[in-house]
Order: C-alpha cells, then sequence, then structure tokens
C-alpha cells in the first residue's frame, strides 16, 4: 500500500512536470512527520501553510526549505531565551569594563609584584602596632583592676560598703579592657580581609604581566615568521 501511494505521487508529480503551466509554477513537497508519505502540489491548502515543506522547481531541484512555523509557546520562550542573553551579554560587558578600570589603577598604583608585598607587608604592621599597644593596655588595665579589687576586699573585711565611686572606677576599668579586647578582634579580623584582598590584586596583578609577556612573544614570533618568509 505504501509502495503504490508512492507510485502515486511520483506519477502525480511527473503530470505536474510536463504539464503546460509547469514553467510558471513552483511545487511543494510536503511529507508526514516520519518523512515517509510524501506528495507533491503547486497550491497550499491553510492547514499546510504552517508545515515543514520543500520548495521545488519545474526541473525538480530544491530552491528553498520551509521549516515548520513555530507555536505561539516556542516563539514566547524564543524571545525569553533572547531577552535572558541579551542580559548576560550587558551583565558581561559591564564587568569586563569594571574589570578594565580595576586594571588601570592596578598597574598605575603598583610597578610589580614585590611593590604590592611591600604595600601589604606595611599594612599588616601598621596593625601589628596597634595591637602590641593594645595588648599593652590591657596589661595596665588588669593591673589597675587587681588594685581596685583589692581596696574594695579591704573595705568588706572591714564591714563597710564599698564606695560609689571605687565601684564606678572598677567598672569602667572592666569595661576598658573589653573594648581593648574587641579593638583587638577587629584588627586581627582586618589583617585577614588586608592579606585576602592584596592576594586578589597580586593574583590579577600577575595575571595581567603574564598576559602581556605572552602576547609579546606572540608578535615577536609572527615578526620572525615574516621575516623568515
Amino acid at each position: 500500500m505504501i509502495k503504490y501511494r508512492h507510485l502515486l505521487f511520483i506519477l502525480l508529480f511527473i503530470n505536474l512536470l510536463l504539464s503546460p503551466i509547469a514553467n510558471a509554477k513552483k511545487f511543494h513537497k510536503i511529507c508526514d512527520e516520519n518523512g515517509e508519505n510524501c506528495y507533491y502540489s503547486d497550491t497550499l491548502k491553510p492547514t499546510q501553510v504552517r508545515k515543514e515543506r520543500t520548495v521545488i522547481d519545474q526541473h525538480g531541484i530544491t530552491v528553498k526549505k520551509i521549516k515548520k512555523a513555530k507555536s505561539r509557546d516556542q516563539i514566547e520562550k524564543e524571545r525569553e531565551q533572547a531577552k535572558l542573553q541579551k542580559q548576560e551579554a550587558e551583565r558581561a560587558k559591564r564587568q569586563a569594563e569594571k574589570q578594565a578600570i580595576q586594571d588601570a589603577i592596578l598597574l598605575k598604583t603598583y610597578l610589580s609584584s614585590d611593590d604590592i608585598i611591600k604595600a601589604r607587608d606595611h599594612r599588616i604592621k601598621t596593625l601589628d602596632s596597634s595591637i602590641s599597644l593594645l595588648k599593652g593596655n590591657i596589661h595596665q588595665y588588669q593591673t589597675k583592676l587587681k588594685s581596685l579589687r583589692q581596696k574594695a576586699t579591704n573595705y568588706e573585711l572591714m564591714g563597710k560598703l564599698i564606695p560609689e565611686n571605687l565601684q564606678k572606677k572598677i567598672q569602667m576599668t572592666k569595661n576598658r579592657i573589653i573594648n581593648a579586647r574587641s579593638q583587638i578582634k577587629e584588627k586581627e579580623a582586618h589583617k585577614v580581609e588586608i592579606r585576602q584582598d592584596f592576594q586578589k590584586d597580586l593574583d590579577r596583578f600577575q595575571a595581567i604581566q603574564e598576559a602581556k609577556e605572552a602576547k609579546q612573544k606572540e608578535l615577536e614570533q609572527l615578526r620572525s615568521n615574516n621575516q623568515a618568509n
């Protein structure tokens, strides 16, 4: 049955080619979804306009292939994908521009990797000095607190109330110790951030330098090849 149908389509197509109007028309080859059952026609029904088909001329040569028309959902999905791709491209462009500015600042600030390391070490050394000073202050506060507490104990041993002024001094000294320890903690955390930031700068600086060196070698190789030719 299928062979007979194919033969019928072929005979129909030959008939169309041999007809008097063949030279003035093009024909449409329309197949089912499996590409097995095909037929030829010089006109299209409204239901066939959106189908996938092949346009051929009077000599049987393919003029063009027309893909199946997209559904509304497909069109909407492709529009959404195109929108997302555009947004991603714009984001990447902004990021590249931002990176270019940061690179320019980095190269203007430092001449070598050693300069970055020296700047990092200087910042760390400054913080270490502050931390050392705070630790010294804590030691003094602790000594003072010990003395104040001894005075308070003496008052209690004599059965007397601890003077309000002495209580305030004890509390104030405790607060100073707490505050100094808090500052040390913040400065230690800042040291970690500084090391991380400078490491990023160092890695980026080295990457830029390596890219420059690779580009320079490429240009030198290109010159050498041109001279050899």
